[in-house]
């Protein structure tokens, strides 16, 4: 921040804050060992060091730490933290924008099949655990055809659509 410092900042202590504001956003509740000994929840650490490095930096008690680096650091991580699906949102919409109307084919939506009334399905059940019956009773070898397909429809229902 000195114009005429002779001492260089190098390092990537900012972006270690930034990460441990980014995980105190996530994780909000996890307990972090501080020091390996005192346990403290992660959102607490994370304003705990936010404060020892505003007023390390406010006071300048040491002045071969940039303690600004380390408070940009934490903004940066909040900033990606909150914003970052606003903005990846707001750059798909451009970029769709900027593609023009005529490069992509529409998406139409899906089309969901009639649900069955439930005296169907009452009936389809009945069939299903007669069919399970005879499986238990006689063997899948017991199975006609009809019955072998009344049972890949009903296991593929259960499935649900693929995707």
């Amino acid at each position: 921040m000195s114009p005429h410092s002779a001492i260089p900042v190098i390092g990537a202590s900012g972006s270690v804050y930034g990460l441990l504001v980014a995980f105190a956003m996530l994780y909000p509740d996890a307990v972090v060992y501080l020091y390996f000994l005192i346990p403290i929840k992660a959102a607490h650490m994370a304003i705990l060091f936010g404060a020892i490095e505003f007023f390390s930096g406010a006071t300048g008690a040491t002045p071969g730490v940039a303690r600004f680096a380390h408070m940009g650091g934490m903004i940066t991580g909040y900033l990606y933290i909150r914003w970052w699906w606003v903005a990846q949102l707001k750059l798909k919409s451009l970029w769709r924008e900027a593609a023009g109307p005529g490069d992509a084919p529409p998406v139409r939506p899906a089309r969901r099949a009639a649900a069955p009334r439930a005296a169907d399905l009452n009936l389809e059940m009945a069939e299903v655990d007669r069919i399970l019956d005879k499986i238990l009773s006689d063997g899948m070898e017991s199975l006609s055809d009809e019955e072998r397909g009344i049972m890949r429809r009903y296991s593929d229902r259960q499935k649900g659509p693929q995707q």
